[in-house]
């Protein structure tokens, strides 16, 4: 089983130093913002050998393309920069920009899978899933290199009983899209990434969950550092539960992504914003920012 770090949370190269050589070898991580994937490769963890792979996990705008290009380019042949796509538009879009600027690479991507949380992502075996799939095998320019789903429903586990089924439910939902591109004539080595706090404690006790799937397994997750309770901390120091003694904040924001066929925008503000997930939380702890329109 395969592990990828997740660093939105402590945003520094320290800390994902110390995730990485921490776990033993492991060179993949996850990132939610262009700046946190800027710092791992200026901090020198790529050219250093310790990073040769970085997710660049939030909906692929066309906007940022030049800027993860030009992070593409700053790494060389040390480190590959990934995508998440869940709509041909974006894989149209990558296309686009691979003409106009003679990119020669392959852009890799993983198909985001909605396991039933509907943040984000298309669920495995519908339509949509399929146009998606068939978007990218016809492109000369993009390659999936996995399938992924965030199960966020997971924080509600109260047992590590809860938590397995929850695992079980993740590691199934990107199985079966995957499975769709198998049955679409995909012959590639899949990458079949899952992963959130529970699932993960779910998944030391779980032998067996990789065996008999169409890609290799990896487990995308934050480690609870000293640095996720901190900034949690902070979040609850600033903002105090209870009303407002003042006028509520309202900072302005620019939506760079749209979900056909959702009545939903997201701002290209990752995890600098709030979370997206509910859970088994004091009421003082429930995301700041979560809506839509």
């Amino acid at each position: 089983m395969k592990f990828r770090a997740h660093v939105k949370t402590h945003k520094t190269a320290e800390g994902t130093r110390m995730q990485v050589q921490a776990a033993g070898g492991v060179r993949a991580l996850i990132a939610s913002t262009m700046p946190e994937v800027w710092q791992i490769i200026l901090s020198g963890l790529v050219a250093e050998g310790l990073v040769d792979d970085i997710l660049y996990s939030m909906p692929l705008a066309a906007s940022r393309l030049e800027d993860i290009n030009d992070a593409q380019s700053k790494c060389g042949d040390k480190a590959v920069i990934r995508l998440m796509v869940d709509h041909p538009e974006q894989i149209a879009a990558l296309e686009a920009f691979s003409r106009r600027s003679g990119r020669k690479q392959r852009w890799s991507v993983f198909m985001k899978v909605d396991g039933g949380g509907r943040r984000a992502g298309v669920p495995p075996q519908s339509e949509q899933m399929r146009d998606n799939i068939k978007a990218a095998l016809a492109s000369d320019h993009v390659e999936i290199y996995g399938f992924y789903s965030h199960f966020g429903q997971s924080y509600a586990s109260k047992s590590l009983s809860k938590a397995s089924e929850y695992l079980s439910g993740e590691v199934e939902c990107v199985n079966s899209a995957a499975r769709v591109a198998r049955d679409l004539g995909a012959t590639n080595p899949f990458v079949l990434s899952v992963g959130a706090t529970p699932t993960a404690h779910a998944a030391t006790q779980g032998a067996g969950i990789d065996e008999g799937l169409e890609g290799a397994l990896e487990l995308a997750l934050l480690p609870r550092l000293a640095g996720h309770f901190l900034s949690s901390a902070w979040i609850v120091l600033i903002n105090p539960p209870g009303p407002s003694p003042g006028s509520t904040p309202s900072p302005p924001t620019l939506a760079q992504s749209h979900a056909p066929g959702r009545v939903a925008i997201r701002a290209l503000a990752g995890a600098l914003a709030g979370a997206l997930d509910f859970a088994r939380l004091h009421p003082a702890c429930l995301p700041l920012v979560h809506a839509s329109l």
